[in-house]
């Protein structure tokens, strides 16, 4: 294999990897989202506030842990 197809290969990977951490943050995003929705359906405004605050940590958690996963 040569410089040039290992660097293609490497690029390839990257842009796989980008890709499907895309993904997962797209989904907690819109998870978090129908969290709240939910809790706006079925509860007072009130829960709604506490919803949402409780779940901001996990958001951010969630996106921190996945952003800075190490490469495997």
């Amino acid at each position: 294999m040569s410089l040039t197809e290992t660097g293609a290969a490497s690029a390839e990977g990257a842009r796989r990897r980008k890709s499907e951490l895309d993904d997962k943050l797209f989904w907690i995003i819109v998870n978090f989202v129908l969290a709240v929705a939910l809790a706006a359906i079925l509860w007072s405004p009130a829960v709604i506030f506490y919803v949402a605050l409780a779940l901001v940590p996990v958001l951010f958690a969630a996106i921190i842990l996945i952003t800075l996963k190490p490469e495997a």
